[in-house]
């Protein structure tokens, strides 16, 4: 994370206890520490219990942990990561000053070995923050600048990790890939190694940007004067990465300080762009230092507080991205007659909420730039199950749309309505509240999918009450509800 934004603020001397009970069913705490790195094979998740602490190791399936390094003997830890052959890769100092020298101007490379964790080769490297390791072959990359080398401008680096005969590891093939003023991190290898994916540092923004080593070209693929977006984990396919941001949080000063995880769709300048966690929707808190597990179905994160230290966390979390096949426990497809009324319960400004006979719930109301919000909403039985999910499918009416312009979820599992999704301005099923920016006619008339959103545990055995709301500034403007579903795991 970025150090300079720190300017000008007082970091939270206690922070504040995180809501797990309101957390989905497909997100789960395993640990207290941070900077969570997956293993190669997917077993095992490593990670510090703290800023200049020990390494530990999380074992997926048994729900174990175990300490994998010791303090008496190692230098105190800031990251651990894995390389391919599964030794361990750690960012520490030689010795440890303050917390700002220590992390920022004297920490460097290590090795331990796994089967010899008895001791810490040096590589004689220094960095700033973080490194990119291949998933492909012994290849890291990282950045160093005046910082660690006084005189030394912003530079990514790559080299291999070898062992001598005897098994101790050591850096060659050390190339400085370019340069630049502003402060950067390396951050994830894609296509084959041919590109590395790195956070450009650019006054209080950082955005996502990549550089290929064969044509020396740069590719900004996420920058925004009103967003933070910090990239942390690739997908196995390479086409999308995990990006810390500050989308849709209506902050303009430390943006860095107000971010949840992302999905971005790696195209220049995309606009595919997912939200993944609400962890600021519950309290001065965030979601950050997101990574992916080998076989792209969960990713391993860190909660931290707002006006903590950037980069340290208060746990580490893993969260499920795609739940396999759950029984229907309630589904409506909006198929009724345009004469009869709705099920569902309708409020809000005086819109109108009415079947067009076509498998469509049409919600409209606002006219001439006034906004109108309408919401339709309706309680279901969960008695029975567990690990409820609801979707909705829908689409817009061929119109303008503009930001103010949004379909909302919510659902109230007990203590009141809490949002699960805004989506502004064209409709793509996505967690967007800010909207597209987009000009024209620019309502999605095919449809899209929310997906499966999962409901916290409160929601299980019980009953849930959903609230749809559907803002909308013109006549012409409207949303069709094509279907709506919870699903659940059916308890034994």
């Amino acid at each position: 994370m970025w150090f300079e934004s720190l300017e000008g603020r007082t970091l939270l001397s206690a922070a504040p206890t995180f809501p797990v009970d309101k957390l989905p069913w497909n997100i789960q705490k395993i640990a207290d520490g941070s900077r969570a790195a997956w293993s190669p094979n997917g077993h095992d998740i490593a990670f510090v219990d703290k800023q200049f602490g020990n390494a530990y190791e999380y074992d997926v399936m048994t729900k174990t942990t175990r300490q994998i390094t010791n303090l008496i003997k190692n230098p105190h830890i800031l990251r651990v990561q894995y390389l391919k052959n599964g030794d361990f890769l750690l960012i520490a100092p030689a010795t440890y000053t303050n917390d700002t020298t220590s992390r920022f101007n004297d920490a460097e490379l290590w090795v331990m070995r796994r089967q010899h964790r008895s001791t810490m080769y040096r590589l004689g490297q220094k960095l700033y923050e973080g490194v990119a390791i291949s998933r492909l072959s012994n290849e890291i990359s990282w950045v160093a600048d005046q910082r660690q080398y006084p005189g030394l401008r912003p530079t990514l680096y790559t080299a291999d990790i070898a062992y001598s005969p005897h098994g101790t590891p050591f850096l060659v093939h050390k190339k400085a890939a370019f340069s630049q003023s502003s402060a950067m991190e390396s951050q994830d290898f894609r296509a084959n190694d041919q590109e590395i994916i790195y956070a450009d540092y650019t006054g209080a923004q950082a955005s996502v940007r990549g550089y290929n080593f064969a044509t020396h070209a740069h590719t900004t693929y996420r920058t925004s004067d009103s967003e933070y977006n910090e990239p942390e984990g690739i997908f196995p396919d390479g086409n999308f990465e995990l990006v810390e941001s500050s989308r849709d949080k209506n902050v303009t000063d430390h943006q860095s300080q107000h971010i949840d995880l992302w999905k971005l769709q790696l195209k220049p300048h995309s606009s595919n762009f997912v939200r993944l966690t609400r962890f600021g929707d519950l309290g001065p808190f965030e979601a950050s230092n997101g990574v992916v597990s080998p076989d792209g179905q969960w990713i391993a994160f860190q909660q931290s507080t707002t006006g903590a230290l950037e980069g340290t966390g208060q746990g580490v979390y893993l969260m499920q991205l795609y739940p396999g096949p759950e029984p229907t426990v309630h589904a409506d497809t909006f198929n009724d007659s345009a004469s009869k009324t709705t099920s569902w319960q309708v409020g809000g400004d005086g819109g109108t909420a009415t079947y067009d006979g076509g498998g469509h719930l049409v919600i409209k109301g606002g006219s001439n730039g006034n906004a109108t919000s309408t919401s339709i909403t309706k309680r279901f039985s969960t008695t029975g199950f567990s690990n409820i999910l609801i979707r909705l499918d829908a689409s817009q009416r061929a119109a303008g749309y503009m930001s103010s312009d949004s379909l909302r979820i919510e659902v109230d599992t007990g203590s009141g309505f809490e949002r699960l999704l805004t989506d502004g301005e064209q409709y793509n099923g996505v967690d967007n509240a800010s909207g597209d920016k987009t000009t024209g006619l620019d309502g999605n008339t095919a449809g899209a999918s929310t997906g499966y959103l999962a409901l916290p545990s409160s929601a299980d055995n019980g009953s849930i009450r959903v609230r749809i709301i559907a803002t909308t500034t013109d006549a012409a403007q409207a949303y069709l509800l094509g279907s709506f579903a919870v699903e659940g795991h059916k308890i034994a």
